[in-house]
């Protein structure tokens, strides 16, 4: 299903637990605000996990099920828990009609799982995967025929030239792929 947001939801909270004799009871788990499979997602408002009943642990916003879903973050859209895509086909869409900017640090902690990452309306990819870097970028660029690489360089040193020349990730790419490559430093 779809659906857009540009207001607030908010998953439940849990109970903190009854009390007895024998001791309290366990705290109940907050709920999640939105889940499920094949969703297509557009924030602009506040999706936010439920808190436990300790009142400090936070459960996950969005958790994606299964099938093909897309998560498409515009402007005044905040994120409030986790998104989990372990499961299915994701993509996360930098979306909307104004320059913004998406915090690319909170991808392995607050947006969990793999993600196919894009801007709307552009005609670049930007792509995140895990694994080995080599083998991900060289099968990555092999499936898809892309005719050109944008490479960050990590080096070393100075100038990050011997990086290049003798061993690097880099080097191994720039061997293995017939497309152009451009390596920014």
């Amino acid at each position: 299903g779809s659906l857009i947001n540009s207001g607030s939801i908010s998953g439940g909270n849990g109970g903190i637990g009854g009390a007895s004799t024998g001791g309290n009871g366990s705290f109940g788990n907050g709920g999640a605000a939105i889940t499920g499979t094949n969703l297509s997602i557009i924030n602009s408002g506040t999706i936010s996990g439920g808190l436990s009943g300790n009142g400090s642990t936070r459960a996950e916003a969005i958790q994606f099920t299964g099938g093909t879903n897309s998560l498409e973050i515009r402007t005044g859209s905040n994120i409030i828990g986790d998104v989990n895509a372990t499961a299915g086909t994701n993509a996360l869409i930098l979306g909307g009609t104004v320059n913004d900017s998406f915090d690319t640090s909170t991808g392995g902690s607050q947006y969990l799982g793999n993600y196919r990452f894009a801007k709307e309306k552009s005609n670049i990819a930007i792509v995140v995967k895990k694994g080995a870097p080599c083998k991900e970028i060289i099968d990555y660029i092999e499936e898809t025929g892309k005719k050109l690489l944008i490479l960050g360089l990590k080096g070393r040193d100075k100038e990050g030239i011997k990086e290049i020349l003798f061993g690097s990730t880099a080097e191994r790419i720039i061997n293995a792929l017939p497309c152009s490559i451009f390596i920014a430093k």
